[in-house]
């Protein structure tokens, strides 16, 4: 790649989770795990690798009202991949399944 201005790199990342399902409690996890690698050497700076999780819940507190809550968190080889998340919700409605793979 000769212009300065454009750089190449390989990109992958992996995925794996789970849901479960009950009428009042909806559980979910997934764990991922990615890399970005630059072919140049002078691009090497801007590779990084990283790993995150979430952990999640739903319970049905009465009728069409559900309580949620998610935690997780983020690490990687530099410090803009690194973070936590923690996240209470009150639905009104029946949570959607997360469709982890893509699938209806």
């Amino acid at each position: 790649m000769d212009d300065p201005s454009q750089a190449a790199a390989n990109n992958w990342s992996v995925w794996a989770g789970f849901e479960h399902h009950r009428p009042k409690l909806r559980l979910a996890g997934r764990y991922g795990y990615g890399e970005t690698n630059f072919s140049a050497t002078a691009n090497d700076r801007f590779s990084s690798s990283g790993e995150r999780w979430l952990l999640s819940t739903d319970y049905k507190l009465f009728d069409s009202v559900w309580i949620g809550m998610s935690y997780g968190e983020a690490t990687g080889s530099i410090d803009a991949l690194d973070g936590e998340r923690f996240m209470l919700t009150v639905r009104l409605s029946e949570p959607k399944r997360m469709n982890i793979f893509a699938q209806e």
